[in-house]
């Protein structure tokens, strides 16, 4: 069964194509990071520092239109804001959970050489090192995962496997396969959220053969939550 807390959470009345993703900082002012990427996505950059002021926390929202996953450090850098890009870092932004449409995967080279120099002078503008496990888990973070799983406490196990629930896609079915197992061996309940997993190989099974190249996987996922 679906934690309703959490789908609360997602589910907020936020601006339109503005969705709350990090559960784990819920506590927080979720509309404040709401209007920061409003801002950031209507290129209004001093709106942007003012949120930043007010304590907004950018890394609770993503802007999002059902195919790309964007937040205000993205915008940012794209339209070589740079200063607000260095704020907006500091305030723990990052790239890691980035899906952009086609159109948008050129990055200018003065961007990729700001990035390059962040990254030589230890800001890593993709990665945050403090992650939570189910955060990890949501932005396909392979090898994060791998670290923080066999210290994981069972409350953040089961939110794992949730999060596999909420945002599985056929792109990734074979490490999340992998991970679901990980996370039944360490003592997650992945029974609990069968019924999610299950939604999601509905879906899965309507989409035209051409968008199905892990069915195979599905199948296998399948048959672990039944055995569950």
């Amino acid at each position: 069964m679906r934690n309703t807390e959490m789908e609360q959470f997602i589910n907020q009345d936020l601006p339109e194509n503005i969705a709350a993703v990090r559960f784990d900082l819920r506590h927080k002012d979720v509309m404040l990071s709401a209007m920061l990427v409003r801002a950031a996505s209507d290129r209004k950059w001093d709106d942007v520092m003012a949120y930043l002021q007010q304590g907004a926390d950018p890394r609770i929202c993503r802007y999002s239109d059902g195919i790309s996953c964007e937040c205000a450090l993205y915008f940012a850098l794209k339209e070589k804001q740079y200063t607000a890009a260095e704020h907006l870092f500091d305030a723990g932004d990052r790239l890691d959970d980035l899906h952009v449409s086609e159109l948008d995967t050129v990055i200018p080279a003065d961007v990729l050489g700001f990035l390059a120099h962040a990254s030589a002078c230890g800001c890593d503008y993709f990665s945050e090192e403090n992650k939570p496990l189910s955060e990890c888990v949501r932005c396909c973070l392979w090898k994060q995962i791998e670290e923080e799983m066999a210290s994981a406490s069972l409350e953040e196990l089961n939110l794992s496997v949730q999060m596999i629930g909420l945002y599985l896609r056929n792109w990734n079915a074979p490490a999340y396969l992998q991970v679901l197992q990980n996370l039944q061996k360490h003592g997650a309940d992945i029974a609990q959220f069968r019924d999610e997993l299950l939604e999601q190989w509905e879906r899965f099974r309507k989409m035209p053969k051409v968008f199905r190249p892990d069915e195979n996987v599905f199948r296998q996922i399948v048959q672990l939550l039944r055995k569950a």
